[in-house]
């Protein structure tokens, strides 16, 4: 009786997890004849998030100006790409930020008032970007409802300042995570090498 019950059991699972397979809504390819793809090999949450409108932001990196991709500052690196699109998919809007040198988002959210924050790292100095402290920094940057750039901000020193999350905090400013190995320019404290960097805003 109980192998009877065990057979009946292992059945009805079998069954709940056929049925559960899911299947795709829909899919989209989104870029130019460049290279667009997420900034890092295993992409993060951070790189997509559904808005409240049911859509989605969408961050990676481009160096396409072509198809879906328009703005791209050239120069031989990348920009950030950002791509709002519909709950379907569709592009509603796009933009390429960045400078002539290469920029890589990693980390997106939407806003308290309908924007979205975006951080990553820049080695441009030009272009959409300003205030760069040499090789790598931060680039945080406030866009409005409709991607465009509201303000923007270069955080570093004259070493690698790499940024990887951005969260809005209970006050409405920002906390970004990444790692430093500047001691000088926003940096203070470097304790040797590559160490954490934790800035509120």
């Amino acid at each position: 009786m109980q192998n009877k019950n065990l057979i009946s059991i292992f059945f009805l699972f079998q069954n709940l997890v056929l049925f559960a397979q899911p299947s795709i809504e829909w899919q989209k390819c989104l870029g130019g004849t460049g290279y667009d793809r997420p900034t890092f090999l295993q992409p993060s949450k951070d790189m997509i998030q559904q808005t409240a409108d049911s859509g989605f932001i969408i961050i990676g990196v481009t160096d396409s100006d072509n198809g879906d991709v328009t703005g791209f500052h050239g120069g031989g690196g990348d920009d950030y790409w950002v791509v709002k699109t519909d709950q379907t998919g569709n592009i509603q809007w796009q933009k390429c930020l960045g400078g002539t040198s290469s920029e890589s988002a990693s980390s997106v959210q939407q806003t308290s008032d309908g924007g979205y924050i975006i951080s990553g790292t820049t080695s441009s100095n030009n272009g959409d970007v300003t205030g760069n402290h040499g090789n790598e920094d931060y680039w945080i940057v406030k866009l409005n409802s409709g991607g465009n750039i509201i303000w923007q901000k270069s955080l570093g020193g004259s070493g690698e300042d790499a940024s990887y999350s951005i969260q809005q905090t209970s006050d409405s400013g920002f906390v970004i995570a990444g790692f430093s190995n500047s001691n000088n320019g926003d940096v203070s404290g470097n304790h040797g090498s590559h160490d954490f960097w934790v800035v509120k805003l």
